[in-house]
């Protein structure tokens, strides 16, 4: 499994490709736990629509409580960034979240851009 961090300004973002499975998120923190907004990246041309918006939200926010509780954290997150073309899962973004939150938690390496 391949997964790039990488840090574009005060976005986190993970690229995670598995053969023909590609999924790309992309966080940026809040320091209080409003609302978050969710963004639909643009696709390319011909691709088709493989996720909502919706299920991302869920993930994001099943691995954002599950991440918070193993570290002893309150991260918060105001934005979610994801390709709607990427590849269907019910639990990838759950796992990108931990795995993206406990790289910063620890001040682990990102690729800065």
């Amino acid at each position: 499994m391949s997964m790039q961090f990488i840090l574009d300004k005060d976005v986190y973002k993970v690229a995670r490709i598995t053969g023909p499975e590609h999924n790309f998120l992309g966080i940026r923190l809040a320091d209080d736990g409003r609302e978050i907004d969710v963004v639909q990246l643009p696709m390319k041309s011909g691709e088709c629509h493989q996720i909502d918006q919706d299920s991302v939200l869920v993930q994001v926010n099943q691995g954002l409580l599950e991440v918070n509780a193993e570290l002893g954290r309150a991260y918060s997150i105001s934005q979610i960034l994801f390709v709607p073309s990427d590849s269907p899962s019910k639990s990838v973004y759950k796992y990108l979240t931990v795995e993206l939150i406990k790289r910063i938690d620890s001040q682990g390496v990102f690729l800065v851009v």
